[in-house]
């Protein structure tokens, strides 16, 4: 018995579309991981910029970019992460040739808004902010939005 290429095909594509979307999975392990010690090495450095702001600004004077650093506005690493995400999302916009980034940019302006709701001062304002940083790495890595 021979079975028609169309018939598979049309077998095919039912099966395919029958499917139900999958939600795009949040990044590895093993990223979070890595952004969860980037916020402690950040949050060491805004602890030493504040213990020694002579030294800070002239390790600042050294950097290329100054987003690369950390700022006396600077209250935590979701300060840090929202400042370098807006300032990459500004200078990625000005390319010739760049991607259309305005989901991107009211996704940020959300992000931004959430944290300005949060005081990194409480308990549960530094958890929020603390969760809420990773959301902001997420957003600024290219295969998540």
């Amino acid at each position: 018995m021979r079975i028609s290429p169309m018939l598979v095909l049309a077998g095919l594509f039912s099966a395919v579309a029958s499917v139900a979307p999958v939600a795009p999975a949040g990044p590895p392990a093993f990223v979070t991981k890595s952004w969860q010690a980037d916020y402690k090495q950040t949050e060491q450095a805004i602890g030493a910029r504040a213990a020694d702001p002579a030294k800070a600004a002239e390790d600042h004077a050294h950097l290329l970019d100054p987003q690369a650093g950390i700022l006396p506005a600077d209250r935590d690493p979701l300060d840090v992460a929202l400042r370098r995400a807006a300032a990459l999302l500004a200078s990625v916009s000005k390319l010739d040739g760049a991607p259309d980034l305005r989901d991107r940019a009211r996704k940020l302006a959300a992000l931004t808004a959430m944290a300005a709701k949060l005081d990194p001062a409480t308990d549960p304002g530094r958890q929020a902010r603390g969760a809420l940083y990773i959301d902001v790495r997420a957003h600024s890595c290219p295969r998540q939005s």
